[in-house]
């Protein structure tokens, strides 16, 4: 092959994330690239470019599709840009930025096309984290302005939030609501930073803030429900009120993201204090329209909480394989959810060993950091349960303890009231 393909063959796989061994990863390739440009590929094109049959010069037309595929208008503009477009480079010209104290109009063009490589998100979330550090928020509005951030995939969506969004969390907090305020206006700021990341550790705090922001600014109905459902929790977990409505579903629900749609179900199943007919027939439908996985990502934990077994068990039983989702971004986050409440089920059926061993495969530490002392919560309440059918005082002291330790972090008072009658 060709040099000048052999970089664009690469970027491809990258892009793709799949490495082209055999005619059979081509076949995936193909699918991928017709429709993600909605152009057709030959397959025997493919075959002759990566090298499984006599190699032939590729037509513009085929160059530009692959192109096309990365995000260029052309392979002529991919040419063009394609070193902005490579990892190292796109750092070193950030570092240039830093150096000349000044991010220009070229800049910016620049970094737009850096971005079209998906990895980049996660050295320009440092590149926005240096000014915030420096206090220099006119830079830091400036890039949220003018970077184009529509090619964000989920993966490096969430990673670019929490790059920015932790920084935030343990800088002052005058400091930390000064960029908020300056930046919450901007759509894309709101969009990529303020909603992925939720900061259950100072979710009363300054992170109730942020969500106060957010309200003033937002005209989003998606986002809007997203305030009232986190204020929802904050009523609930936090301040343990009682008889609690749960939010009104905007008509534009059908439209929103999975995630969001079971946090405004998880809200209802908290609200109800158990899960009456109606409630179950929506949920259940909405499993058939949603990522299963991502929409029950925040039912599953409210189901916890007011222990209702035979919900939980339906949905296991009809959903198992869809729940345990492998091989994306949150699997590692909605995994420890699910088989928390695995392990709750098992412990219901007094099969105790096998709820240990749930429990036993949860791997917090590869948690998003976002989400860790909210499953925390969970996984010590199912934990303090567990340890009380096993009559074993030490290991149930412990959990207490544990329990007792993340409800002074987070505040979140509720879990003291529900774990009172599992103690030894």
């Amino acid at each position: 092959m060709n040099p000048e393909y052999s970089q664009l063959l690469i970027d491809i796989q990258k892009k793709s994330n799949i490495t082209v061994k055999n005619t059979r990863d081509l076949k995936f390739l193909k699918e991928e690239i017709e429709s993600l440009t909605h152009k057709v590929i030959g397959f025997n094109t493919l075959r002759r470019i990566f090298g499984f049959l006599e190699s032939r010069t590729p037509s513009v037309t085929t160059l530009n599709t692959l192109a096309n595929f990365l995000g260029f208008a052309s392979f002529s503009g991919y040419q063009h840009h394609k070193l902005n477009y490579e990892e190292w480079y796109f750092q070193q010209s950030l570092n240039r930025i830093i150096i000349n104290e000044e991010i220009t109009k070229k800049d910016f063009d620049l970094i737009n096309y850096g971005l079209l490589n998906q990895h980049n998100f996660v050295y320009l979330a440092y590149f926005i984290v240096y000014f915030i550090e420096k206090k220099d928020l006119k830079s830091v509005v400036s890039i949220f302005r003018d970077v184009n951030f529509n090619r964000a995939s989920g993966t490096q969506l969430h990673k670019f939030s929490q790059i920015i969004s932790v920084r935030l969390s343990v800088i002052s907090e005058e400091d930390a609501l000064e960029v908020y305020e300056a930046c919450i206006p901007i759509d894309s700021f709101r969009e990529y930073v303020a909603l992925p990341y939720i900061n259950y550790y100072h979710l009363h705090l300054r992170y109730k803030k942020v969500l106060d922001m957010i309200k003033d600014y937002s005209a989003n109905s998606s986002d809007l429900l997203f305030v009232e459902c986190m204020e929802f929790y904050i009523l609930f977990y936090i301040q343990n009120k009682t008889e609690l409505v749960a939010p009104i579903k905007p008509k534009e629900f059908n439209e929103f993201y999975s995630v969001l749609k079971g946090r405004y179900y998880g809200c209802c199943v908290l609200s109800e204090g158990k899960v009456k007919s109606g409630l179950k027939k929506e949920i259940l439908f909405e499993c058939k329209n949603n990522k299963v996985s991502h929409f029950l990502e925040e039912i599953v934990p409210a189901l916890l909480v007011v222990q209702d077994y035979n919900f939980l068990t339906l949905l296991f039983e009809n959903y198992y394989e869809d729940i345990f989702e492998f091989g994306v971004w949150s699997s590692s986050t909605t995994q420890s959810i699910y088989l928390v409440a695995l392990a709750w089920l098992n412990c219901e059926k007094n099969e105790l060993k096998i709820a240990r061993k749930n429990l036993e495969f949860v791997q917090i530490s590869r948690v998003e950091i976002s989400y860790e002392k909210y499953i925390r919560l969970f996984y010590q309440f199912i934990l303090l349960q567990l340890t009380f059918k096993e009559e074993d005082k030490k290991a149930n002291k412990l959990a207490s303890s544990e329990l007792k330790s993340l409800v002074s972090e987070t505040k979140f008072s509720k879990f003291q009231e529900i774990s009172s009658s599992y103690l030894l």
